[in-house]
């Protein structure tokens, strides 16, 4: 078993060291190949993810962002990219209007079908106004359109809400909390509804921050 973008190290979650010590074989010979259980630390994580911020378990770009590679052939022209936002969500939406031959909302699912993307990949599957959200360990993340105002405990981040335009601004590095007060104050009232309608309990920074500040 081995890591994408992942931080994480056997060393610095003692709740499971018993397990991967007495489960897996990590001796140098064993390294790499099955019934192995190796992560190559935070700043080869950082590397995998490059240039997108951080990695695997937070919410920044790097841990949330990746490619979805669609093959039908017949159907979807070969060698296309398609820059729409989407989400894993996004696939049962997709399975049902192809399996019925039309478009169809699953209850209680934020999801949308992709299909109009394959024959159109300019076309936007999400209007501006859907709402994500999500949340990992510590950190914590809502989505609207191309605003994204992401939350990373320290020392990812500063230990308070962020605000950045992803469409100009997809590395995460000019918070504009100041320059938008406004937008960054009606994203959290998402989050905080976000919160009431899953019902969840967000973890303590320090379940994350202590790992992370090992280096």
């Amino acid at each position: 078993m081995c890591y994408g973008p992942d931080f994480s190290r056997p060393e610095l979650a003692p709740f499971r060291a018993g397990w991967i010590a007495s489960e897996f074989d990590n001796s140098p010979e064993n390294m790499g190949r099955k019934g192995s259980y190796i992560s190559y630390g935070q700043h080869w994580a950082q590397v995998s993810a490059a240039p997108l911020r951080l990695f695997k378990a937070t919410m920044a770009e790097g841990g949330t962002r990746v490619p979805a590679i669609i093959n039908w052939q017949g159907t979807i022209a070969g060698g296309g990219q398609a820059p729409a936002f989407a989400s894993v969500m996004d696939i049962l939406p997709t399975l049902t209007e192809l399996a019925r031959g039309e478009a169809a909302r699953i209850e209680g699912s934020h999801g949308r079908s992709l299909a109009p993307l394959f024959s159109d990949p300019g076309v936007s599957v999400h209007p501006g106004t859907d709402i994500f959200a999500g949340e990992m360990l510590a950190s914590r993340a809502i989505v609207q359109g191309d605003y994204k105002l992401l939350y990373l405990p320290e020392p990812l981040g500063s230990g308070d809400w962020a605000l950045y335009d992803l469409s100009s601004d997809p590395l995460e590095q000019a918070d504009l909390s100041r320059a938008l007060p406004e937008k960054r104050a009606q994203m959290l009232e998402f989050w905080e509804a976000y919160e009431r309608d899953t019902g969840i309990v967000p973890s303590p920074d320090g379940v994350t921050g202590p790992l992370l500040a090992v280096q």
